[in-house]
């Protein structure tokens, strides 16, 4: 985001509320070897459970009122049965900039919420993966730009190389190079 925040910040995790065991056994699992490597460790790290299409303000406890939103989306568009209730999260998600949330109980303070973007990491999975892309271009309250990821992610991922000069692990060649980084923002 632009601005820094000095506070520490809160990472909220959601998934399906079949997959949040696994989540929360992963941050468990982060703060312990964060905690082993003398690394500070997240300070307040939640998962939550939500499916797309469902009310966004579910993905926020009432302790969590960030100003700034960054939502990071990685490997998102995989079955077209979710193309539109994911359209719709994003949508509402970045309806929340400028919006106002107060707090409840004895730390009732009002925060506004400044800045909402959207990164999507995506993959080229399916045949009609477009069509996501399709609904989030003709909204005219959204922006979508393709960032450069700056990660030349043959080499820097996975720094084998096979005789053929083609990058592989473990013997199978690696077709990362079709990962695309989006930026989803409201138009100004």
């Amino acid at each position: 985001m632009s601005e820094m925040n000095p506070s520490p910040a809160t990472v909220v995790m959601s998934d399906l509320p079949e997959v949040l065991p696994l989540l929360r056994a992963n941050i468990l699992l982060n703060d312990t070897l964060a905690m082993r490597a003398g690394t500070s460790r997240a300070e307040r790290c939640l998962a939550v459970p939500y499916t797309w299409g469902d009310n966004v303000d579910a993905l926020f406890p009432s302790s969590v009122r960030p100003r700034r939103l960054l939502v990071l989306g990685s490997d998102v568009v995989y079955d077209p049965a979710g193309y539109e209730p994911l359209y719709r999260s994003i949508k509402n998600l970045l309806q929340l900039e400028g919006r106002t949330r107060s707090g409840e109980g004895d730390d009732d303070v009002e925060a506004s919420m400044e800045e909402v973007q959207v990164l999507l990491a995506h993959r080229h999975r399916h045949p009609h993966d477009q069509q996501f892309f399709d609904m989030l271009l003709a909204d005219d309250s959204l922006v979508m730009v393709e960032e450069e990821t700056r990660v030349d992610w043959k080499s820097h991922v996975f720094p084998e190389e096979g005789e053929d000069g083609v990058k592989k692990k473990n013997g199978e060649t690696l077709l990362l190079s079709d990962i695309r980084l989006l930026s989803i923002r409201n138009r100004k």
